[in-house]
């Protein structure tokens, strides 16, 4: 049950017990549907951290993560409890916590402490993860088990179950960094209780027990706008804003904002969407830096200008993306309808990341020619077949949904392929996995992305009015208008199958037997005695089924579970693998009788597997069978595309089904019974997790070295130059007229050296040390020192050194990846290569020419405007002096993501530069003329003395006058 606080009692007893289930279900991450119990009694250890919460929530701050354990309260004394622990630790049995995400996995072992009686594991932030920065992150869950390697024993022991929750990292949420307007307290709800009539939540698509709460209150009050955003599914407290002012600055209208409340709310991975009766609002990206408040901008949309805003929903099927490639996959839709029959203006608008271009939806033309009136209902975008799927109903022919191609300028006019037509009132969409769930006064569900539907659900009073989900185990709990709950296996929506060779029994009618089921729910039945019979269809409740080999009447039920489903490369449900472009995957997964008995038939075939979007990536499908008869299956995936595609693989035990652009693999006599029918992981065709290019020197230096230590090579060389303070690289205006924007070496305590120009005054930027005084406080660690990057130049103070002429230097590039071997980069990975400081005096000189080389520099001409080169033979060469920072990129259209490497060397001893060195020659040339000269002199004549210097200053001149003449 979802607990609140004392403060918001009287708030919650005004909401109608659907809306109290929605928070309790969506909230609290629907604990009794989603998670499996951690009651403490039943468990042989408990454990609890600072949070309050009666769960097991963990929060990941920037500070290191603690976790406190102690054996059960029922164990014992306290004697016995220290007894217990020492025997424990003798035996080398401490508690061990696994924490893990869709793509990691992570071990930590407690530590005991036996003064306390308690074991404590403390967990570096940077052992999780070394992220900081604003982003969405994949939902961590962790797991606490005492006895690993004894999982057998916990379905009959509960003692040694292991405890489960989540962990939260609330340092990178992105909506918990904001200010959403005014901060208020929860108080200010509790006058305005009374004209409450609905709460609308949106949670957050990565974080499970992160969301955003606003009640709507009656039309025609002051109250405004007010939002809670909780990071514990609201077991306690959470922040409350009032946004009214912030949204009311604004309407620029004559009638001002008065009365402006809500009507629904979105929170996407980067945007929160704000619908009130007086237009959109949309927010600024949350991933930005949150220095100030979150701002909003009001949409403005000609197409809804004359419409109601007030009847108009707001939709967004919610998807984790952590990858920026995939941001583009979230798409926000608007729909609105005004008066009814021959007066209905129904209009659908539909936008996608970042949100900036608007879009018409609407009925294909071939349905607008029928002039037929479609009310749309719903618009969502399927983003494993990037198709857009609409939702309509008209009174002629019920209710349509229609599939469209999505281009850049909006819909394709005609339908993907012929819209699914059904005769129900729909109220909406609802996606999951590989499924189309249409729900309403009837569910229908569709395992084609929307060609065919099945009826899974047909209800008698109730009207489904919103359809919720669980990743954790596939669960889909389905709310009705009075507060009923439905419960379905997300993998389970094909029942009907099963009923084949029963009979249906009419009192006073003939009976029947079922012979086939259709898709559509319908059924093929033999009449036992057609005299008998006198109806075209039976009515609800006018029937039963009935064993025809057994006495009386008897109630449907599915047999107890008999099968299991592994994967035998440990890999997690729900896991998100990347894999990269011409890259081959393989998954072994082993299908037997749970039981522990065999099956009656040789080599029988239990699994299957479907390919839903054969075009995403080649899947290559082996079955064989151990010694012991055990179905095994063994996949092979290739990437082959270099685009960006996802493949959802379910496998799974029917009657259990699929998921989105994915594999299905399933046992086909499995009951829907079992806790763990199906196996689904998805396939992305990403930069698989840590894939990088590094440089490796032909002499490896340690990072020890790189910070402490004075390597030398084998010729007795310094490999490495310890840079200037504040130092920057010459430019081509000469040696001492640095320009470039890249301090090395900072330190904003120290004088700039060689600021003599104005062109050297107005360069240069601070980057880790911004607005710091010292470099103490510029906080440069370790793994900053180390980095070749141009962002952490601040903190970089040794670079590679050579000595001049550098000619012909080889750079040597691996492709590195997370847990697996350096491998040369090589042909297709062609790079570039630019030097990030504008230096000019160096030139590429080596590289391998290949044809496929010479072929993509013909075909990428027009579009790149680089000369690329093979990585294989890279050679450069230096014609100047001190620091050259290279770039090396791999050109774009290898990998789905951007490999870049920065080599960083120094060229010292090298030459003065022109025209220093000629003068330097010239007057070393003339002074040793000059000195041979002297000597020469001095050799072959008589050396003068103080009375010859006399004479020779005090002789008379001859005096020279003009000649007299004649007259």
């Amino acid at each position: 049950m979802l607990s609140v606080n004392s403060n918001m009692v009287h708030f919650w007893n005004r909401f109608s017990f659907k809306d109290y289930l929605v928070l309790a279900i969506l909230l609290n991450g629907i604990h009794t549907v989603c998670a499996e119990s951690n009651e403490q009694d039943q468990n042989f250890i408990q454990c609890f951290n600072d949070t309050g919460t009666g769960r097991y929530r963990l929060y990941l701050g920037l500070e290191d993560l603690v976790m406190d354990c102690m054996l059960a309260t029922n164990a014992g004394s306290s004697r016995q409890s220290t007894y217990q622990l020492k025997l424990y630790a003798a035996a080398g049995l401490l508690p061990k916590i696994e924490i893990y995400n869709r793509t990691n996995v992570l071990s930590f072992t407690f530590e005991l402490n036996i003064n306390t009686t308690k074991w404590r594991a403390t967990v570096p932030r940077r052992n999780i993860t070394i992220m900081t920065e604003i982003a969405p992150v994949d939902q961590w869950y962790f797991e606490i088990s005492m006895f690993q390697g004894f999982e057998a024993l916990h379905a009959k022991a509960k003692l040694l179950e292991t405890l489960k929750g989540t962990l939260l990292d609330v340092a990178r949420e992105p909506i918990l960094q904001w200010t959403i307007g005014e901060e208020v307290s929860p108080q200010v709800i509790i006058p305005h209780e009374h004209r409450i009539t609905k709460v609308q939540v949106t949670q957050s698509p990565c974080a499970n027990d992160v969301a955003v709460m606003a009640p709507v209150f009656e039309p025609g009050g002051r109250t405004g706008v007010i939002l809670s955003v909780t990071n514990s599914a609201f077991t306690s407290s959470g922040r409350w804003f009032n946004v009214t002012k912030t949204l009311c600055d604004l309407i620029n209208d004559l009638s001002g904002c008065v009365g402006i409340s809500l009507v629904d709310l979105k929170l996407t991975n980067c945007y929160l969407f704000l619908l009130t009766n007086r237009g959109l609002f949309i927010s600024q990206d949350l991933l930005s830096s949150a220095t100030e408040p979150l701002k909003f901008s009001l949409l403005v949309l000609p197409v809804l200008a004359q419409m109601d805003y007030a009847s108009t929903t707001l939709w967004f099927s919610p998807q984790c993306v952590t990858n920026r490639l995939y941001f583009a996959d979230d798409f926000v839709s608007l729909v609105s309808n005004k008066g009814e029959g021959g007066q209905l203006q129904s209009r659908c608008v539909y936008s996608g990341y970042p949100f900036t271009q608007w879009y018409v939806c609407k009925a294909s033309a071939v349905e607008r020619c029928k002039k037929i009136t479609h009310r749309y209902l719903s618009f969502l975008h399927d983003p494993y077949q990037h198709t857009g799927l609409l939702l309509s109903h008209s009174e002629e022919e019920g209710a349509m949904l229609s599939v469209f191609n999505l281009q850049k300028d909006g819909l394709k006019d005609l339908t993907k392929f012929s819209p699914a037509k059904m005769l129900f009132k729909p109220k909406g969409i609802f996606l999951k996995d590989n499924h189309v769930i249409l729900y309403g006064s009837e569910v229908w569900s569709s395992s084609d992305r929307g060609f065919s539907f099945t009826k899974i659900l047909n209800m008698d009073d109730d009207i489904i009015m919103d359809v919720l989900s669980c990743t954790y185990n596939s669960i889909v709990v389905m709310l009705s208008d009075k507060g009923t709950i439905f419960l379905m296996k997300a993998a389970n929506m094909k029942f009907g199958i099963q009923h084949v060779g029963l009979s249906v029994v009419c009192p006073g009618k003939t009976s029947f037997v079922i012979l086939q089921v259709y898709q559509d729910g319908t059924a093929l039945a033999g009449m036992c005695m057609p005299v008998l019979h006198h109806y075209n269809i039976l009515k609800a409740q006018t029937w039963l089924f009935f064993n025809a080999s057994r006495m009386g009447s008897w109630s449907l039920h599915e047999g107890p579970c008999r099968h299991e489903l592994q994967s035998l490369d440990n890999l997690r449900r729900n896991s998100l693998v990347r894999i990269n472009v011409h890259e081959t995957l393989r998954f072994t997964f082993k299908a037997f009788m749970s039981d522990y008995s065999f099956s009656m038939t040789r080599s029988k075939k239990l699994m299957k597997v479907i390919l839903t979007n054969p075009s995403a990536m080649r899947v290559n499908a082996r079955h064989y069978w151990d010694k012991t008869n055990n179905h095994m299956l063994n996949l092979t995936i290739y990437s082959h595309l270099c685009k960006k595609a996802m493949t959802m693989v379910t496998v799974f035990i029917p009657e259990c089904v699929q998921a989105m652009t994915m594999v299905t693999v399933f046992i086909t006599e499995a009951s829907l019974l079992c806790d763990s029918p199906s196996f689904t992981f998805t396939l992305q065709n990403a930069c698989p997790e840590g894939l990088s290019i590094v440089y490796l020197p032909s002499q490896p230096i340690s990072d020890y070295e790189w910070i402490h230590a004075d390597p030398e090579d084998d010729f007795d060389n310094k490999m490495l130059f310890d840079l200037p303070v504040n130092y920057r690289p010459p430019s081509q205006l000469g040696v001492l007229i640095p320009t470039s924007e890249n301090i090395y070496n900072a330190d904003p305590n120290q004088r700039f050296p060689r600021q003599h120009y104005p062109e050297s005054k107005t360069s240069g930027q601070f980057k880790q040390c911004a607005g710091k005084k010292s470099a103490e406080e510029c906080g440069c660690t370790d793994a900053l020192r180390v980095s070749p990057l141009a962002i952490n130049s601040d903190c970089r103070k040794r670079v590679l050194r050579k000595t001049y002429p550098l000619t012909n230097f080889n750079i040597t590039l691996y492709l590195r990846r997370t847990n697996r071997p350096n491998q040369p980069l090589r042909s297709p990975y062609f790079v570039t290569v630019t030097e990030v400081n504008n230096r000019t005096n160096w030139a590429v000189t080596g590289t391998h020419i290949t044809p496929t080389l010479v072929k993509m520099r013909q075909y990428l001409k027009s579009t790149l405007n680089k000369t690329f080169y093979n990585s294989e033979g890279l050679q450069i060469s230096c014609y100047g002096s001190e620091l050259f920072h290279f770039r090396i990129a791999v050109i774009p259209g290898v990998v789905l993501c951007d490999l870049v490497e920065e080599v960083q060397i120094y060229v010292d001893k090298a030459p003065l530069a022109f025209p220093a060195a000629y003068l330097i020659s010239c007057m070393t040339a003339i002074a040793l003329g000059g000195f041979l000269l002297l000597g020469f002199l001095l050799r072959n004549s008589t050396p003068p003395t103080a009375n010859s210097i006399k004479a020779f200053l005090t002789t008379d001149r001859a005096k020279v006058a003009p000649a007299e003449t004649e007259d």
